[in-house]
């Protein structure tokens, strides 16, 4: 099961998540290894994007028509984007179930930040499909790990708050301990993949960066 980890700041959001897509039988069983390269972090307009989880048919349908409504409208702030986020993603899962009758295996989940097109400010929130995707909003500072590491956030919330001065001016040393969470994992859960990808969206741009299996940068 893919791990993601969202962490606001007061300025910028950071996602990050692993790059494996695992085959699972019906109940939810590891058949194989599809591919170790798969971003799982979807931009869906310059300075917001969407970080997903769990069963991959429906949030990707869900993604696809999210950008296509935001790429209709000439403006749009954070409250209408959660609406349309739940509304869509409720759509896709509710269709997706109703296709696969006897499936075992049912999680969806999603990160939403970045940049609010009005405010300027960073936005980060969390959906569930086991919470009828109700957003759950996380403010400055928080970091939110979602997954099969979803226990590492609060091991990675006390290194925030006992080393913020590090954290806040240290990227590199920041990214470096995400990967490493995220890595960590994946020795304990095998649908958990140890390459990551992250997406760190600024109010002036947005960079991405990989790490391999050792977390080093490529």
């Amino acid at each position: 099961m893919t791990t993601i980890i969202g962490y606001n700041t007061h300025n910028q959001v950071i996602f990050g998540a692993d790059m494996q897509r695992s085959i699972l039988d019906f109940n939810g069983n590891l058949k194989g290894i599809e591919s170790t390269s798969v971003k799982k972090i979807h931009p869906l307009s310059d300075k917001i994007a969407i970080a997903s989880g769990g069963i991959a048919e429906p949030a990707s349908s869900a993604i696809d028509n999210i950008k296509k409504i935001l790429d209709a409208k000439e403006e749009y702030d954070v409250s209408t984007l959660l609406e349309i986020c739940k509304d869509q993603f409720s759509i896709e899962y509710k269709a997706f179930l109703a296709s696969k009758v006897g499936l075992n295996h049912t999680t969806l989940y999603f990160l939403l930040g970045g940049i609010c097109p009005t405010s300027k400010k960073a936005f980060m929130y969390s959906f569930r499909s086991d919470q009828d995707f109700e957003p759950n909003e996380y403010p400055p500072i928080n970091v939110v790990a979602m997954g099969d590491g979803f226990y590492k956030s609060e091991t990675l919330k006390l290194e925030l708050e006992s080393k913020p001065e590090i954290f806040h001016h240290n990227k590199s040393y920041l990214l470096n301990e995400f990967s490493k969470a995220i890595r960590e994992t994946a020795i304990s859960h095998e649908t958990t993949g140890s390459e990551t990808y992250f997406l760190v969206i600024k109010k002036d741009n947005v960079e991405e960066r990989f790490k391999n299996n050792e977390g080093k940068t490529i």
